[in-house]
């Protein structure tokens, strides 16, 4: 019998590299047994489900409340089935109020655990390093700037690179997207990048396409908007409507996408990183309920920004219209800025290389792989 590995990932980028993660260790060992919680991309990667974490996600206090209850159930579930099926190890990626109860958890029943993609990535506190280091067996991080918030905290942190290079490829062809989402090759490509949370398309992209409304009275151009599953698409198709805006819907392919895109209007989360990776000049907008807001700047140590291409560099590089900054007219005004500015592209594309620089090498992934097998 094989040794038993569970991988919880809590939201849709956790799902991405819990599905990469997967496949890497059964390309090291086809006997593990691989369980989990995560989504669509973790199951075809070979891992068994406990539950479906496709809708988990939520940023800011509101609009996490919601999903307390729920998450409760499923974490008093999971300990009920962790006492019957004792893992040979638990890799916890990134969802921290959930995974460092698990994690506890784990501690107490004598199993061992590693954090990848581990709290505090961008914070100089290390009181949440100390906790997580203190709590698991290994902290693997993603960004060298994470691993030196742990070291300072007098805490080991392994880092390989980041996992997204040399994972991210086009789906499809450049003629293939827009063959099949019926995508003009002569007009100029905008792409909207709403998010993956419910709160994120019911929130934000009523702005995006205001925003893109007033773009497309400036400039000759087209726009998409990045779907992540076929559960969004109904309310996607709804805010265009409401919104009476003609975009063309992509569920699914989102680097396809990007691919064909001269410019992106971003939620604030992964997907910055991925069009970083492609090197498509962007703006990000984000904004939560302004108690959760209110809450988060009392309570919380907040990073100096919100798009990861941004921490990385520790530079306002790309555009970022947060909280009350966030309006149609002022990431239209941007947007405009920029791409009648051609030295403000190129600008926007030399930094995005840098971005890419710092990521690590491109076999990030194997080694990670390599080192979580390495603890059973």
């Amino acid at each position: 019998m094989g040794k038993k590995i569970l991988i919880i990932a809590g939201e849709h980028s956790g799902d991405f590299y819990g599905a990469a993660l997967t496949k890497n260790l059964k390309s090291l060992d086809p006997t593990l047994e691989i369980t989990g919680i995560g989504s669509e991309r973790m199951r075809k990667a070979g891992a068994v489900l406990l539950h479906d974490s496709s809708d988990w996600s939520a940023i800011g206090l509101l609009e996490a409340s919601i999903k307390i209850p729920r998450l409760l159930w499923i974490f008093n579930n999971l300990k009920k089935y962790l006492r019957k099926h004792k893992q040979d190890l638990i890799v916890l990626i990134d969802f921290p109020t959930f995974n460092m109860r698990l994690a506890r958890f784990a501690r107490k029943s004598g199993m061992k655990s590693v954090y990848y993609f581990p709290p505090s990535a961008w914070t100089k506190k290390t009181d949440r390093a100390l906790e997580v280091s203190s709590t698991v067996d290994k902290v693997i991080t993603t960004f060298y700037y994470t691993r030196e918030i742990y070291m300072k905290a007098g805490k080991e942190a392994a880092f390989f690179g980041h996992p997204i290079v040399g994972l991210l490829k086009p789906e499809l062809s450049r003629e293939g997207v827009m063959e099949l989402f019926n995508i003009s090759p002569d007009k100029k490509l905008i792409s909207i990048f709403p998010g993956s949370r419910v709160h994120e398309i019911n929130t934000l992209l009523p702005v995006f396409i205001e925003s893109a409304k007033i773009i497309s009275e400036k400039l000759s151009v087209q726009f998409a908007i990045s779907c992540v599953s076929e559960y969004m698409e109904p309310s996607i198709r709804h805010c265009l409507e409401r919104y009476n805006f003609h975009a063309k819907v992509v569920t699914g392919y989102p680097y396809a996408l990007m691919n064909v895109s001269c410019f992106i209007i971003a939620t604030s989360g992964t997907i910055t990183l991925e069009a970083a990776y492609f090197g498509i000049p962007m703006v990000i907008g984000y904004k939560i309920s302004p108690i959760s807001w209110f809450i988060a700047r009392k309570t919380l140590d907040l990073p100096p920004y919100a798009g990861l291409p941004n921490l990385i560099l520790q530079s306002k590089v790309i555009p970022e219209f947060i909280q009350n900054d966030l309006s149609p007219d002022s990431i239209a005004e941007k947007v405009l800025h920029i791409l009648l500015n051609h030295e403000k592209i190129k600008k926007m594309k030399e930094d995005l290389k840098e971005v890419l620089k710092k990521l690590g090498p491109s076999d990030a992934g194997e080694k990670i792989a390599e080192e979580i097998y390495s603890m059973i």
